[in-house]
């Protein structure tokens, strides 16, 4: 007997054929899935690096639980994870403007937030990571 179709998104999703991804995909989630570690190790130094802190405690709410679960969905491929990068890189590109007065405070985390932005924007990243907006709209029209 064949096997039925899936019935939801998620049982797709399990379903489906592992795919593998792009490798500036799998260097990015390297990258987020590394943020606990460096941020460790900035603390232990005393040094900042990128928007790495040692003297604010809220970098490991940031950097040891929503820089590694987003670097997670993007390791898996999840069809969520596209989202979850673009509203993580906007809260690294707003840390790294200064305080109140809003000045560029550390112009190489900018610089690296853009990157992987434009960066997720490449055909290849694109096709493995569609938007959620098209998905929604083909269900609604079918």
């Amino acid at each position: 007997m064949p096997a039925e179709p899936p019935t939801s998104p998620d049982e797709a999703e399990r379903a489906a054929p592992s795919r593998r991804l792009p490798l500036p995909a799998r260097l990015v989630a390297l990258y987020l899935l590394l943020h606990p570690l460096a941020e460790a190790l900035a603390w232990r130094s005393g040094q900042a690096f990128l928007n790495l802190l040692p003297d604010q405690r809220r970098g490991w709410i940031i950097y040891g639980l929503a820089a590694p679960f987003t670097g997670w969905l993007v390791w898996r491929g999840h069809r969520r994870a596209r989202f979850a990068l673009y509203i993580f890189m906007t809260l690294e590109a707003w840390r790294s403007f200064g305080g109140q007065s809003f000045h560029l405070a550390r112009p190489w985390s900018l610089a690296a937030a853009v990157l992987i932005v434009l960066l997720f924007q490449l055909p290849a990243l694109q096709r493995a990571y569609p938007s959620i907006e098209r998905d929604r709209y083909k269900r609604l029209f079918r």
